[in-house]
């Protein structure tokens, strides 16, 4: 209300005058029992000062906690402004602008408190200030982030309700809570700013300053790794929802299933020579190609198309797009896989489908911001050992490939793709390559490292 606010420089000044009173006196204290010689009259001396410094610190304690709790409250009602503003769509009006700047008032508000109770020099009153974070964290916040999800206002009249963050924490159907794209991208871009200043108390004040002066303090670490940890779960939860929406998982589904197996069959069915001119750029490609197709119906898409607008928004805008890069890194390199082991190629064909591939890293490599940029490699790892394989020249040159976790079954696979190499060249080549692994003590011949994607 307009009457709190005004109560909020009166308070900020209290409290400073406050800190510096118990910094103060805990300095006076020291310094005047290092002149004192005798134990007895420093236990005195002690004993005067504790009832007084006990009183300050009470003092201090309930008058940061109403100030931090009015502040909260100021940015939460900026938070359920923003929303009400317009419930219809977070990239209208810079409506997810405003969100975050309120989870940023917000944070800053706890962070103020944290580093005011810090400069009293009382380790009570420090871990009473952080204990307080920790629980508005985990009780205040964490459902209204939920909520940017559906755009629904927080009403305070009710109990905290955790049914819908939870359900996105579990990644929920879109249609059972009416949840939009640009809702559920603003709710994982937000729940990751809240997971981010969390990671930033946690190291910068617990971890950097008290755990080592304040042996109490070390269980507050699992607290906020905690909180870290749901926050994040909540973020991987509104994205996965968003995934699932039906338009966007039929064209997934239709990727995943069917056209990646059709547009990498039609490359495989061309001769050399055609393979040949199309890696020289001779000859114009008459098809999509697996990248072109997954850039056009899937990044293209007009769900994704609203969430990287709101991710754009963000202060941090390549966290979420990294979240999002790597599962449809996922979606990518299991079609293209699954694709590859199903159909037979000729050394041109097998070498097309590497640069296709190279091209699909790529396209996805393009959401990651710089400092990330090898965050999806290791999502194609299987991928790149299928491809490294099936372009050998010889399948004896499979001995010079390092290899690990694949069995001998996952290596006749993938050589057997190649018309051009006899089945007796590739048993040879088999027995003479190191390090394959047994797929159990029975039978050493099954697939392990391409068991989930060969059909």
């Amino acid at each position: 209300s307009i009457k709190d606010k005004e109560n909020m420089p009166k308070l900020d000044e209290k409290l400073e005058e406050l800190a510096f009173a118990s910094q103060f006196a805990r300095r006076f204290l020291a310094f005047c029992t290092h002149l004192l010689e005798s134990n007895q009259e420093k236990d005195i001396l002690f004993k005067q000062f504790c009832t007084q410094l006990a009183s300050l610190d009470a003092a201090y304690v309930f008058i940061e906690n109403q100030y931090c709790d009015l502040a909260k409250a100021m940015a939460l009602d900026s938070l359920e402004e923003a929303l009400r503003s317009n419930s219809s769509s977070l990239t209208k009006d810079n409506c997810f602008t405003k969100c975050e700047d309120a989870l940023s008032d917000y944070f800053w508000v706890l962070r103020r408190g944290i580093d005011r109770s810090l400069s009293t020099l009382s380790d009570q009153s420090a871990l009473a200030r952080l204990h307080q974070t920790a629980e508005a964290l985990t009780s205040q916040l964490f459902d209204r982030v939920s909520r940017i999800a559906t755009a629904q206002v927080f009403n305070e009249d009710n109990n905290i309700d955790y049914d819908f963050a939870q359900a996105l924490v579990a990644a929920v159907d879109d249609d059972e809570h009416g949840a939009s794209a640009s809702g559920l991208a603003g709710a994982c871009s937000a729940a990751l700013l809240c997971a981010d200043s969390s990671i930033t108390l946690r190291d910068e004040v617990i971890v950097a300053q008290l755990v080592a002066v304040v042996p109490a303090a070390v269980p507050l670490i699992d607290d906020f790794d905690k909180i870290i940890s749901d926050y994040e779960k909540l973020a991987d939860g509104a994205l996965q929802t968003l995934l699932e929406f039906p338009s966007l998982m039929t064209a997934r589904s239709q990727f995943l299933n069917i056209q990646s197996l059709s547009l990498l069959s039609n490359l495989a069915q061309r001769t050399e020579t055609q393979a040949k001119k199309r890696l020289t750029g001779s000859t114009p490609i008459e098809d999509n190609s697996i990248s072109e197709y997954f850039e056009m119906h899937i990044l293209n898409h007009p769900v994704l198309r609203d969430a990287l607008a709101i991710f754009a928004q963000s202060s941090n805008p390549g966290r979420p797009r990294a979240l999002l890069a790597k599962s449809l890194a996922v979606d990518a390199a299991t079609a293209f896989l699954r694709a590859l082991l199903s159909l037979n190629f000729l050394p041109f064909g097998a070498l097309a489908a590497q640069t296709e591939a190279r091209h699909l890293q790529a396209i996805l490599a393009n959401l990651l911001p710089v400092e990330a940029d090898q965050g999806i490699r290791p999502l194609f790892e299987p991928l790149t050992v299928a491809l490294t394989l099936l372009n050998l020249e010889t399948p004896a040159d499979a001995s010079a490939v390092p290899l690990s976790g694949v069995s001998k079954a996952d290596l006749r696979l993938i050589l057997s793709r190649r018309s051009d190499f006899a089945a007796a060249a590739i048993n040879i080549a088999i027995d003479k390559t190191p390090n394959l692994i047994s797929a159990d003590d029975d039978n050493n011949d099954k697939l392990v490292y391409f068991k989930s994607y060969s059909s």
